[in-house]
């Protein structure tokens, strides 16, 4: 039987261990490439997820897609307090939080009225695809600017 309650927990849990690994980030070439990675792997395993046909499989590769997302926050806040002046970095804190959750806001609606064309598995590829092109974006704006 399935039970939601448990799968948020799992979520929770996933995104919990993600968010401690922050200290590998010296590891793998810096909290900017960790940063990056993490966007990168969750990304994928939005994409893998649907792929499988096996919901058994397809939450422990959603689960996945969370340990990434857990480590993405801890990381971008340090990169913040690390390179913003203290006086700026609740504006610039408060930034990223409104559009993050506008982001994620349209996200909803936008995905949401494309499962009315496409199955969810689609919509689910397209959403991981979205987030690479994004990446993209910000990888060209990233070179261009030379920041953080």
């Amino acid at each position: 039987m399935f039970n939601i309650g448990l799968l948020f927990d799992g979520l929770m849990v996933a995104a919990l261990v993600g968010s401690t690994l922050v200290g590998l980030s010296s590891f793998l070439g810096g909290k900017l490439k960790t940063l990056k990675i993490a966007m990168i792997y969750s990304a994928s395993f939005i994409i893998l997820t649907a792929l499988f046909h096996n919901l058994s499989l397809m939450i422990i590769v959603f689960l996945a897609h969370e340990f990434g997302r857990g480590l993405f926050m801890p990381i971008k806040f340090t990169l913040i307090h690390e390179n913003v002046d203290s006086k700026q970095r609740a504006t610039v804190i408060s930034l990223f939080n409104m559009i993050r959750s506008l982001g994620g806001m349209v996200g909803l609606f936008v995905f949401g009225y494309l499962t009315e064309y496409f199955t969810i598995r689609t919509t689910w590829i397209i959403a991981g695809l979205s987030l690479f092109i994004l990446l993209f974006f910000y990888y060209l704006w990233d070179k261009r600017t030379n920041t953080v």
